[in-house]
């Protein structure tokens, strides 16, 4: 299995083949976000207050960029609320059966 690593201030962060994947996906959906509405790199990067390297970057799906930077991308499309729903506990499966299980072995000590 193949991985990506990407340092950042001297720490490594490695990525695995699937969250590489992912981030080129968002890249890739921005660039369509942007396209669908017929603005060049320039003038989106303008806009995001970002040089168009950068953005080439996002659209890239690059894991170095800022996630600020992605974030500011979404919003010029309105779509930054959306990211709330990353790690939201009701989505969480493993979370809410942990929950329940602390809360199981909690009652029974207050028993």
């Amino acid at each position: 299995r193949r991985q990506r690593q990407l340092c950042i201030r001297d720490r490594a962060i490695t990525l695995t083949p699937e969250l590489t994947a992912y981030m080129q996906i968002l890249g890739q959906n921005i660039r369509e976000a942007r396209l669908a509405r017929n603005w060049t790199q320039a003038a989106m990067a303008e806009r995001m207050l970002v040089s168009t390297l950068t953005l080439k970057k996002v659209e890239s799906g690059a894991p170095g960029v800022a996630f600020g930077t992605y974030l500011a991308a979404l919003d010029l499309f309105d779509l930054g609320e959306q990211i709330t729903q990353l790690a939201a506990p009701h989505t969480d499966i493993d979370g809410s059966r942990l929950r329940l299980m602390q809360n199981r072995r909690a009652r029974r000590r207050a028993t």
